[in-house]
């Protein structure tokens, strides 16, 4: 270690120069006299003496061949793992010279902050204008209309269309989409235009589902006779066998085609409010077009992971990964895998479910952990993220009468995509992506993989799903446009103006909602542990706090010390808390590890 410098004439004889520093006698006392398990609590008084730049500067003077300094400040030196773990994720912004009177506030939460607009006009002129005058009506905001519009047809769409963005390269139709809101911004009645409209549609398939089951009654009826008669022909083949001692004819006839009972009849729908996968299956084994799961509260539907144990949320979690993906799926059931004497699971060849739904801001975090914790297994990203407010005082004024939405024209478009079919074998057809679209996407995707290289684990994830929503979004795009005036054939493929009014969507709008959303998660890096120990502040009004105040109510990765270390350092250097170490009265021993909370940290909102 280096040797100390005694104090010059003149100097305060309470300090001791110390690698080309002055520190107090105690802090050079607990220095010279601190073993290696103390030297955690040294580095801690350090920061507090001296701040965390000459802490630093202090602790590699001192470190030389001393790993337990080192280790204490968490920096590589020789006798170290040859692979030290990498810096933590810092705030943005942090190049800057944050300080106590001007912190760096990005790193507050903001459930308040005013919701981007929609784009509606992505949408075409006509639904447009009917998303604004729809939501008007309903005293709610146009994204959350516009939102339950994109889910909708997108579930309209599912295993009819998909879209393809190269020879490889295709998705469904289906949509995840998730408007967040406080309990005042109307959610869920800005669903109601639009889900009213395609209850509508429903309605009028009744007499359609009406006559297909008097045809399915029918056939079990012929089922019925015509196994009856072949039944009785086996019996009097088997009879005169028996009574005459002679061997079976080889070429008894198998039951015919007419005898077997027609397959269990499925109504057309399209909105499902049971989220469990045991239903989901029993409904996608009888709709093959696809289908979409509608609620209120997103909270049932994550709900339903963890219904039983910790493995059966896994592979929930995993069978609606496949129903977003449209992969393929293979059911087993107990009771219904014995069909006449054979065992044989349920085909679904393409599982394709939408989703809409709504949530509060606070709920988001307890929505995507699991069994406590926060993981990223791509679902998040897969979800569209649609924050609203609601309505000022100014937009629920009306000059005159109120422009009432034009629904007979938006039921007639729903009604031509909703119209679409698969082909004979239940097969979708594929909407290509012209080249110059294609080309377009190809380029997206490659912007997105190199923006992810430099960034965190989540957010490149987030980057990495970016391009498949924009191919997915192009293909629900085109059909509004179309379905607005659907004279000719429905697209066959995705032109280019609609491919980049996708990318932009996803890129401006999407990606924006993204970032705001991985600012209410402790996500898996420094700078999301750093967010959560702002929320555990905010949550008990702390302008002071003790270390074992974290410790006794943090959860998830703040109860690990490194994690817990990494978050502390980012928020002192972001300004927001300071360390005021101190003793009680004149007594030795360690310090008081507390900190002290910047009032601008407490702001409800960040600047």
């Amino acid at each position: 270690m280096s040797n100390d410098t005694p104090s010059p004439d003149g100097e305060d004889p309470g300090t001791v120069g110390l690698a080309g520093l002055q520190i107090s006698k105690a802090l050079f006392a607990e220095i010279m006299d601190a073993g290696p398990d103390d030297m955690p609590m040294v580095h801690l008084s350090a920061i507090a003496e001296l701040g965390l730049a000459d802490a630093r500067h202090l602790a590699r003077s001192l470190g030389e061949g001393d790993p337990a300094w080192l280790a204490a400040l968490g920096e590589p030196n020789e006798q170290a793992q040859p692979d030290p773990e990498p810096e933590p994720v810092r705030p943005l912004g942090t190049d800057k010279a944050w300080s106590w009177a001007n912190p760096d506030l990005s790193l507050l939460p903001n459930e308040n902050a005013p919701a981007l607009p929609f784009p509606v006009e992505i949408f075409g002129e006509f639904w447009a204008d009917w998303c604004r005058t729809s939501a008007s009506g309903v005293g709610a905001s146009v994204n959350f209309t516009a939102g339950t519009l994109l889910a909708v047809v997108g579930g309209m769409l599912a295993n009819v269309r998909w879209a393809q963005g190269t020879r490889t390269w295709k998705h469904p139709g289906v949509l995840w989409v998730a408007l967040i809101g406080p309990s005042a911004t109307a959610k869920s009645p800005s669903m109601a235009p639009v889900v009213d409209l395609v209850q509508e549609i429903l309605d009028l398939r009744r007499a359609e589902n009406d006559a297909l089951r008097d045809l399915r009654d029918l056939k079990v009826t012929v089922s019925r006779s015509m196994s009856k008669h072949w039944e009785t022909l086996i019996h009097n083949v088997v009879g005169q066998a028996f009574r005459t001692n002679t061997p079976l004819p080889e070429d008894l006839p198998i039951r015919p085609a007419l005898g077997k009972p027609p397959a269990e009849l499925v109504a057309h729908s399209l909105f499902f409010d049971d989220v469990t996968p045991e239903a989901v299956q029993a409904h996608a084994s009888g709709l093959p077009r696809g289908f979409m799961v509608k609620t209120d509260e997103l909270s049932t539907w994550f709900g339903s992971f963890a219904r039983y144990n910790n493995k059966s949320s896994q592979g929930a979690r995993g069978f609606w990964n496949k129903a977003f993906d449209g992969a393929s799926l293979s059911v087993a059931r107990k009771a219904d895998d014995l069909r006449r004497g054979v065992r044989a699971q349920t085909e679904i060849p393409r599982l394709s479910i939408g989703l809409l739904g709504g949530t509060h801001p606070s709920e988001i975090k307890d929505l995507l952990s699991r069994d406590g914790k926060l993981g990223d297994d791509g679902m998040a990203h897969r979800i569209l993220w649609i924050w609203g407010d609601g309505l000022t005082a100014d937009e629920t004024l009306h000059d005159g009468v109120a422009k009432l939405p034009d629904n007979a024209r938006a039921l007639t478009a729903l009604q031509a995509i909703d119209g679409l079919q698969q082909d004979e074998s239940n097969t979708p057809f594929y909407v290509r992506a012209t080249p110059d679209a294609e080309a377009d996407l190809v380029a997206f995707k490659r912007r997105m993989a190199h923006a992810g290289s430099a960034t965190t684990a989540w957010r490149r994830s987030c980057l990495n799903k970016a391009p498949g929503l924009a191919l997915r979004i192009s293909n629900v795009l085109a059909h509004l446009r179309w379905s607005a005036d659907p004279v000719g054939p429905p697209p066959d493929t995705i032109e280019r103006d609609v491919m980049r009014d996708a990318i932009r969507f996803v890129e401006d709008y999407c990606l924006a909602n993204a970032e705001r959303l991985r600012q209410h998660v402790a996500t898996a890096d420094a700078e999301g542990d750093a967010r959560g120990l702002l929320g555990l502040i905010h949550e008990h009004g702390w302008t002071r706090f003790h270390l074992t105040d974290i410790k006794r109510h943090a959860t998830q990765r703040l109860d690990e010390a490194r994690y817990r270390n990494d978050a502390l350092e980012i928020l002192i250097e972001a300004g927001l808390i300071r360390p005021d170490f101190r003793r009680e009265g004149n007594t030795k021993g360690r310090m008081r590890e507390e900190y002290l909370v910047n009032p601008q940290a407490l702001r409800p909102t960040a600047a």
